[in-house]
């Protein structure tokens, strides 16, 4: 008698589509056995301003890329962020903030998310990794957001980081926040109207859910960018190599 085989089992998902799904999947409008609330940002969120430096206090001038002395911070601005949250720390400007301690206003903090008030108004989620990394490449004690930034620290008990950076990056907020700015030459958006800017919360719950899916598709696709360019690289380095000498390569047995 011949025997059955036994089902086979599908394979599993890659983390990748995994994670794609599960966002897809999510909706801020909807969540965990509760009505979502809508409220204003400044009753979730502590709203900062960045830093403006003013060529009237020499404490402030700007130093070089790349100097690494200790009494200089990174002053990260909006164009130093790649199009999935990365930073070149080595590259970030950095202000002089010796004699100064009003530097401590515009510092960035663990869970910080900061959204451009400039034209497209990106957020970023600033991790405590990203702030890791950016001591140990600079060799400063902090990092101080520029005046191009709006400084968002949510109130843990009521909004996650991540989940706030997922919100402000999806179609429908960034139109309603286009349509809040002001100014026809160089469009902004106003830091009176961003803590009266109203968002929706489902559950933490639900929030953690959407925040940590959001998170695993960036860095996923942060590495398939880095591999993508090491493929390049690479392929670069053979052409280099065997095609772009300038001279004609003999081969044998050719012939020629």
């Amino acid at each position: 008698m011949r025997r059955k085989s036994p089902p086979t089992t599908s394979r599993s998902k890659s983390p990748d589509l995994q994670a794609t799904k599960l966002l897809n999947t999510m909706n801020p409008q909807t969540s965990m056995n509760t009505e979502p609330r809508r409220i204003s940002l400044a009753e979730c969120a502590e709203v900062r301003i960045g830093y403006t430096p003013s060529t009237r206090q020499p404490d402030w001038e700007f130093d070089t890329f790349g100097n690494s002395g200790t009494n200089t911070a990174p002053m990260l601005q909006p164009s130093d962020i790649d199009p999935l949250g990365g930073i070149s720390w080595d590259r970030v400007r950095r202000v002089r903030i010796d004699g100064n301690s009003g530097y401590q206003t515009h510092e960035l903090r663990g869970d910080d998310v900061v959204l451009s008030l400039r034209g497209t108004n990106r957020a970023v989620h600033i991790t405590f990794d990203m702030l890791q990394s950016a001591r140990e490449r600079t060799r400063a004690f902090g990092v101080i957001a520029s005046s191009g930034w709006a400084v968002l620290t949510p109130h843990r008990e009521m909004v996650q980081a991540a989940y706030l950076a997922w919100y402000f990056n999806q179609s429908p907020t960034a139109d309603r926040l286009r349509a809040s700015q002001v100014g026809a030459v160089m469009p902004f958006l106003k830091v009176g109207t961003l803590r009266e800017f109203e968002i929706t919360l489902p559950t933490i719950e639900a929030q953690a859910q959407i925040g940590s899916a959001h998170t695993l598709i960036n860095r996923i696709q942060q590495l398939e960018n880095q591999r993508a360019d090491l493929c390049r690289r690479f392929l670069g380095a053979i052409v280099s190599k065997n095609v772009q000498t300038g001279t004609r390569k003999k081969y044998p047995y050719s012939g020629k």
